[in-house]
């Protein structure tokens, strides 16, 4: 899914807007290795501390069960754009195609034996094109093109009438990237608003007119105090903080997202395109607005850039489980003295 980091700290970062200090360049470039077309990763998920599985542009998956030192790959039966583990351990892949001079298609794909093998379920795309998958959920959660979420109750045989509507559709936040807070508190953020539910999604209202490219992990969590503190990365590297306070309504108590504020800018003069959060630094990826690749890694004061990343939509990163993981051609790994990006996948 971009060496030192001792410099670098989020615990200071500013609480008004502003931009960082200019970025420091990085000790020693490093090159990216000349890597076959064939290595164009969409996605990657960790279903536990040593299994990687990725999927490639290609329809095929990987699966790697000793940390990525061997491999083997499995037909999929799709180009997945993303993946997802549900409660049990069983991978998903999300499939779907906006036809322009051809119907539109839409699937599902799973394997419950970590990538050996996969099953299709073929979807009907008037009924759900999905989108993305939503984080946080106990129940494997997807988000569809018409602003429907719909939820996954596994049962046997596997079929569509295991996914069930989840609250209304939000037309306005079509396209998007959602985030569970709590068992009724969601966000979701289309291309250009974030908007929140605290009622399952029965109800949306709007929080942001900016749209997000990712949700990161909670900066400050008092719950105890019944208030907490998220943030969200746009398209064009500002970091919103979104406040949220735990209230009672009808003698029932829920989360609320009341406000949204822009906090600092990280990438100035950037396209973001993916982002999260690791430990006390951030790591982003996208362009800049020459169409060069950007790899950042993000402090409190300073930025700096990692090479070795293609200029394309489809590079993201992903939290992996020994720190951040960049996915594009090819699908890195920071190294342990935290210098390098080490490729990870395909094996050279």
């Amino acid at each position: 899914m971009l060496l030192a980091l001792a410099l670098l700290s989020a615990t200071t970062a500013p609480s008004l807007p502003g931009k960082t200090a200019p970025r420091t360049p990085a000790q020693q470039p490093i090159s990216a290795p000349d890597l076959p077309d064939s290595a164009w990763a969409r996605d990657v998920c960790f279903p536990d501390a040593r299994t990687i599985v990725i999927a490639d542009w290609d329809g095929l998956s990987h699966t790697s069960k000793d940390g990525g030192a061997t491999w083997t790959s499995a037909d999929m039966g799709a180009v997945v754009r993303s993946l997802a583990i549900d409660e049990r351990g069983v991978l998903w892949g999300l499939y779907r195609w906006h036809g322009i001079h051809e119907p539109s298609t839409a699937s599902l794909v799973w394997s419950d034996d970590l990538g050996s093998s996969w099953h299709e379920l073929v979807l009907d795309p008037r009924v759900c094109m999905p989108e993305s998958f939503v984080a946080g959920w106990t129940e494997l959660t997807l988000l569809a093109a018409d602003g429907q979420l719909w939820r996954h109750l596994p049962a046997e045989p596997e079929s569509f009438d295991n996914w069930s509507k989840l609250g209304q559709p939000n037309p306005d936040a079509s396209g998007a990237c959602g985030e569970r807070w709590s068992e009724e508190a969601l966000l979701v953020s289309s291309g250009t608003s974030v908007f929140t539910s605290s009622d399952r999604g029965e109800s949306w209202q709007l929080l942001h007119r900016e749209g997000v490219v990712d949700f990161l992990l909670p900066l400050e969590e008092q719950r105890g105090q019944g208030s907490i503190r998220h943030e969200a990365l746009t398209r064009t590297g500002k970091l919103i903080t979104l406040d949220a306070r735990l209230e009672s309504r009808a003698g029932a108590q829920r989360w609320h997202f009341s406000g949204a504020r822009v906090t600092r800018e990280l990438a100035e003069s950037s396209i973001v395109f993916h982002a999260i959060r690791a430990r006390d630094h951030f790591v982003l990826c996208g362009e800049t607005r020459g169409a060069a690749a950007l790899g950042l890694l993000v402090g409190a004061k300073t930025e700096r850039e990692l090479p070795g990343l293609a200029g394309n939509q489809t590079v993201q990163v992903r939290a992996g489980f020994d720190g951040p993981w960049i996915v594009g051609k090819g699908v890195y790994r920071l190294s342990k003295e935290q210098d390098r990006w080490e490729l990870v996948w395909p094996k050279r």
